[in-house]
C-alpha cells in the first residue's frame, strides 16, 4: 500500500471453479417488502445461530 503496510491478497479463482452456485439467491429487501404489502400474516425465522454450523464427519474428530 502507499503507506508501506502489507495488504493480504488471495487468488480465489480455483476455489470459485469448484464452488456450488446458489440456485435460490435471496431477493432484495425492498422487493420483499413490496411483496408483503396488503399481507395480514407475517412470520420470522432467525438464521443467525445456524449460519456457521456445518456437519463434520465423526472420524475427523481427534479421540
Amino acid at each position: 500500500k502507499k503507506d508501506g503496510t502489507m495488504r493480504l491478497c488471495i487468488d480465489y479463482r480455483e476455489l470459485n471453479k469448484v464452488t456450488i452456485k446458489n440456485k435460490y439467491p435471496l431477493s432484495r429487501i425492498d422487493d420483499l417488502f413490496d411483496q408483503l404489502q396488503g399481507a395480514s400474516v407475517f412470520s420470522k425465522i432467525d438464521l443467525r445461530s445456524g449460519y456457521h454450523q456445518l456437519k463434520i464427519k465423526e472420524e475427523v474428530f481427534q479421540k
